[in-house]
């Protein structure tokens, strides 16, 4: 039966276009034969998808990251299985329960959690089977099972992960500002604050104005040499926030974010407790500062730092054999598009020398000790 208004004979309507960014069967990467598609790296995204549909360029960048994610995932997944690991229905059981306390923490459901995510359960089941099969080869290659799960016919991580006491001297040497070993300088201050505005009226000039200021910081300057405490004497004029707390404030390091004059001051050589700045002029009014409290730059006893050292130079060393894996893996694979393979590559190679070249020169520096 025809249509209303349709000729016979007449041509057929040409198809319109499908939106490539909404076609779940768009191919987007092909690993050792199978095909990774648009639908797996939206779901692999989540709801960001949908956000960035309206901004194409970035919505490529994050689809070109996560395809590459993928690939390395299915890599490492046809590994796991190669060598023997499976995930059985209590696995997935398990996982399924723990996603559906996590969703009802949320006030959802696991099945909400599927809706808006544009997946069927059995997408999902596939998916978790897959995530219990990546942890445990992930596990497994970075030499994290137990000795006996390590047959001497299989490959077993070539990885050293222990770690010496000059290792973690020299690391914490290194990186001493990043993992608090080295404390910086720090300053705790008191303030004395007079705005200017306080001192204008009706008829009141602004040169009028701040000698009244100029007065009140007299009378608070003589109070403090008088032997009144000088938070006393803030919490009695000082006009800041830090006037209920006898202006005290900080501790500021370096680089706070504090006015300039005050940084300058507070660690200028020389300076110690007890200390009593100059009036600052500022577009506000005049500011005392006293320093209350300096804290030299120092370094923390090893007893506190020296754990969670040792934890991060085996998650390096960690990181280093699981990059010598997957390097491995892409290496013997076939992946396509070929410029994915290379950027892979290329990425984790630069990242396991840099990785490296750090762990290398903590091992001479601990060596030359």
């Amino acid at each position: 039966m025809e249509a209303a208004g349709e000729e016979r004979g007449a041509p057929a309507s040409p198809a319109a276009a499908v939106d490539p960014w909404l076609n779940d069967t768009r191919e987007m990467a092909f690993v050792n034969g199978s095909v990774i598609t648009l639908r797996e790296v939206r779901h692999a995204m989540g709801p960001a998808y949908e956000q960035y549909l309206d901004r194409r360029e970035e919505l490529a960048a994050f689809v070109n990251a996560r395809v590459k994610d993928l690939v390395l995932r299915r890599l490492v997944i046809e590994e796991g299985k190669r060598i023997g690991f499976a995930s059985s229905d209590e696995d997935l059981e398990r996982e399924t329960e723990r996603a559906e306390r996590k969703a009802a923490e949320a006030g959802s459901t696991l099945e909400q959690t599927l809706r808006d995510l544009g997946m069927t359960r059995r997408e999902w089941d596939d998916r978790t089977r897959d995530d219990i099969l990546y942890q445990r080869a992930l596990f497994y290659f970075t030499g994290q099972f137990p000795d006996r799960f390590y047959a001497e016919d299989r490959y077993r991580p070539a990885v050293d992960f222990y770690v010496s006491p000059g290792e973690i001297r020299a690391y914490g040497a290194r990186h001493g500002a990043d993992l608090g070993v080295l404390r910086p300088a720090e300053a705790t201050l008191r303030f004395i604050d007079l705005r200017v505005d306080a001192f204008r009226g009706a008829g009141v000039t602004d040169a009028e104005a701040w000698r009244r200021c100029e007065r009140a910081m007299d009378g608070a300057e003589e109070r403090i040499r008088d032997g009144e405490s000088f938070a006393d004497v803030a919490k009695a004029v000082s006009m800041g926030p830090e006037a209920p707390r006898g202006g005290l404030a900080g501790p500021f390091r370096r680089d706070s974010p504090l006015r300039e004059e005050f940084l300058a001051w507070a660690f200028r050589e020389g300076r110690k407790d007890g200390d009593l700045s100059p009036r600052f002029r500022l577009p506000s009014g005049l500011v005392l500062v006293r320093m209350e409290r300096l804290e030299p730059e120092r370094t923390s006893p090893i007893e506190e730092w020296a754990p969670a050292v040792r934890a991060r130079l085996v998650d390096l060393k960690r990181t280093v054999a699981w990059n010598d894996v997957q390097i491995d893996l892409l290496e013997e694979a076939s992946v396509s598009p070929p410029e994915v393979r290379a950027l892979l590559l290329n990425q984790l190679r630069s990242n396991n020398r840099r990785l490296r070249d750090d762990l290398e020169g903590i091992a001479e520096t601990a060596g030359s000790r």
